[in-house]
């Protein structure tokens, strides 16, 4: 069918097909062609259509495979992503109570540091007293 068309544009005139019986001369010049010839260019036609279309098929059915890779890819990286930021907030939280006791302590600490400051002072001057007397 293509090499038919090809033909056709070459001879930059309109189409003509006519049926010859044997012996009779054809009223155009031209390639003739039996019906076998006629046959094995549709078939090759319809062939090479199929071919193509087989081919297109295969290339849709391996981008739709690409994808849906990149896709479990895509989602496999978000979920990992949801994990660590579940634990980093996890870590947040126990770090955040463990500031906070810290802060509910300091002034606990403070005190005992002046108690224990004081008490030392007081031990210290008690011992040089015992020492000189």
């Amino acid at each position: 069918m293509i090499l038919l068309y090809s033909l056709i544009s070459l001879a930059f005139a309109e189409p003509q097909v006519v049926t010859l019986a044997e012996g009779q001369q054809a009223p155009f010049q031209g390639t003739l062609f039996n019906k076998e010839a006629t046959a094995a260019i549709l078939a090759e036609s319809s062939a090479e259509k199929e071919r193509c279309d087989a081919r297109i098929q295969l290339e849709v059915k391996k981008s739709q495979i690409e994808l849906q890779r990149d896709l479990d890819y895509a989602e496999t990286e978000f979920e990992s992503c949801e994990l660590a930021l579940d634990e980093l907030s996890e870590k947040h939280i126990d770090l955040t109570k463990k500031y906070n006791r810290v802060i509910v302590m300091r002034p606990y600490i403070f005190s005992g540091g002046i108690i224990s400051g004081i008490a030392l002072t007081l031990a210290v001057a008690y011992a040089i007293d015992g020492v000189q007397q």
